[in-house]
Formats: structure tokens, sequence, C-alpha cells
């Protein structure tokens, strides 16, 4: 097996804490300047670096059961269960609906606007963008200057995509509903994201080996940070890929650039530093975990502490704290009970952190 690239693994940690913080009350109860700086680059980071970590197996099929059992499979073991729990709750209760079972409907569906846990939606997408990927590097690895037909492909995709990226998205009232949404709340697995999506992967797979070589330049990310800052304090736009809102799109992708390159020097820079980067690259080796369970965890916590104490801001930084340490023992659980380990995690030869 391919021994786990440090520089990466710690990039996943700053990013799955940057997705944390931006479900935060922290973040969100104005959605002023954190906010706007966070969803300029921490999703496109994650698409980035699936990119980056990407393999092309001869076999089709074995990357498809791969990818199966590492974003599908707890995606409905966990959401299917919950809504057994809420059906059966309801029954007991004698508070059950026929409608209720719009719920599977939209699992099935797998949008953010369908789902209960909303950031969930990464992972059916993350499937859908990954299979996409693979079969356009298949389609072009034997070509000349194959690095180049593949970039092509992703300008060409995200140019696509960043002009249609609200037609399949109407979360407004309109006369009809669909699966008890008032609107159409975008393609099954956010399939018209993918354009977007896929572009930043692309890009990912052909700077992958500059990636996993990648040292700390101090010009280089003080730079990177710089020009971030500028454009922010010029243009500050954003991306929210779940709502589908995206600005300017030749300001959108230099600071998602920027951003990404300046989180992947700040990692190179921690790896040196083993007081920082454990911890660091245990948070990324289970970003997987924290991703699906933080935000329910996170708000409810919120919600709670409150009731405690009138310091919002302290309560909420408990509560990231506390939503970044629990889904990790959940996952330090699932890896050493075996049903737990069978209905939530990829066999053991392909057994890897997303």
């Amino acid at each position: 097996m391919t021994p786990r690239n440090l520089t990466i693994d710690i990039a996943k940690g700053i990013g799955i804490i940057f997705v944390v913080l931006g479900h935060n009350w922290l973040t969100e109860h104005h959605k002023g300047e954190l906010w706007r700086v966070l969803y300029s680059f921490h999703m496109p980071l994650f698409f980035f670096l699936a990119g980056v970590v990407m393999k092309v197996p001869q076999n089709f099929y074995a990357m498809l059961r791969a990818r199966a059992h590492a974003l599908l499979k707890p995606f409905f073991v966990i959401l299917l269960l919950l809504g057994v729990v809420k059906l059966a709750i309801a029954v007991a209760q004698g508070t059950f609906e026929p409608r209720f079972f719009g719920y599977f409907w939209g699992v099935a569906y797998a949008t953010g606007n369908t789902l209960v846990w909303t950031p969930m939606w990464f992972l059916p997408h993350l499937f859908l963008a990954s299979v996409a990927c693979h079969l356009v590097l298949r389609a072009t690895t034997r070509l000349t200057h194959a690095w180049l037909w593949v970039t092509l492909s992703g300008v060409a995709l995200f140019a696509l995509g960043a002009a249609n990226l609200g037609m399949f998205w109407h979360p407004e009232p309109v006369d009809w509903r669909f699966m008890g949404i008032a609107g159409l709340p975008g393609l099954p697995w956010s399939a018209d994201l993918l354009p977007v999506t896929m572009a930043f992967m692309l890009v990912g797979c052909v700077l992958a080996p500059q990636v996993k070589r990648l040292r700390w330049n101090p010009w280089a990310g003080g730079a990177a940070t710089l020009l971030f800052a500028l454009l922010h304090i010029v243009f500050n736009d954003s991306i929210d890929l779940n709502l589908r809102v995206m600005g300017y799109p030749l300001v959108v992708v230099p600071q998602a650039a920027l951003g990404i390159y300046g989180v992947l020097q700040l990692s190179a820079l921690l790896a040196s530093w083993s007081a920082a980067a454990g911890p660091l690259a245990y948070l990324g080796r289970g970003s997987l975990f924290i991703l699906i369970f933080h935000d329910t965890l996170q708000r409810k916590l919120i919600a709670f502490l409150a009731s405690l104490s009138e310091s919002m801001v302290a309560n909420s930084v408990l509560a990231l704290v506390i939503s970044l340490a629990v889904p990790l023992l959940v996952w330090a659980i699932a890896q050493r009970v075996k049903l737990l380990s069978f209905l939530l995690l990829p066999p053991p030869p392909a057994r890897q952190a997303i």
C-alpha cells in the first residue's frame, strides 16, 4: 500500500476544521467576513485534494466498489438507520403520517435540501465526481500531453458549470412540490454540480506530483496569503456549492486557488512540527466521520450550552472542539467493533480516509 502523504493529511485536517467552523455560530450568525473567507475555498479544497489522491486502477469495477464502500455505505447506513429510528418513534408516539416516507425519498435523491443531515450531500456527490473523473482520466491517459487535455477538460467543465449553476436549483416556493419541498433541489446526488467539482478534482489530478513533493516556501506562502487577502478586500466573493451560490468566476477561481495553495503551504510548514502535525493529520484521516456527524452534534451542543451560559463565543468554541473530537471517537470505535466496521468502513485493504 502506498504510504500516506503527511502534508495532504494535514491539509485535510485543516480543511475539516474549516468545514466545522463554517457551520458554527461564530461563522453563521451573521455570515460576515469569516464566512466569506471560508466559503471562498474550503469545499474546493476537498475536491482538489480528492483529485490529488485519486488513483486510476485498470479495473473500473474495483474503483466503483472501493468508492461505494468508502462513501455510499456510511451514507446509506447512517441515514436509513436514522430514518428507521424516527419512524419507530413517530409510530410509538402516534404522530406517524404517510408523508414521513418523504424522508427516505430525500435520502435517495441526496441533495442538501432533501437530507436531514445536510452536509452529507457531499458523500454521494463525491462518489459521482470520482467516477466521472476516473472516466475522463482513462479516456485521456494514452493521449500525447495527457495532462494538458485533462487541464483543458477541467477549464471547459468549470466554465460550463459556472454558467449553468442555478439551472436546476429553485428553492423558492412554486405551484408544485417535490418530495415535500417547494421547489427543485438540484439534480439527484447534486449531479448539476459535477462540472464545477470535477474541474477542481481534475486539476488536483494534474498537479498531484507537485503537491506530493511540496515543501514550505515562506515567500510563496506569504505571497499567496497576501494576494488572497487583497482579492477579499477588493471583491470578497465566495462559493456555496450546496446553495448553488458563486461569485464572479474570474475572482472566485483565483481566490479558491490561492486559498488551496495557502493551506498546502501551511500544511507543509506544520509537517515538520510534530506537536501539530500528528493531531492535524489524525483529523484529516478521520475527516469523513467528522463531516458526517459534526453538524447535528454542533447545533445541539450550542443550543444546550446556550441554556447554561450567555457567552455564545465560548459556547461556540467549546461546541466546535467537541464536534471535532466526538466523531473521531466514533471512528476509533468503528475500527475496533466488527459490526460497526462492516457497516461504516471500507474493507481493510482499501481503507482510506476521504
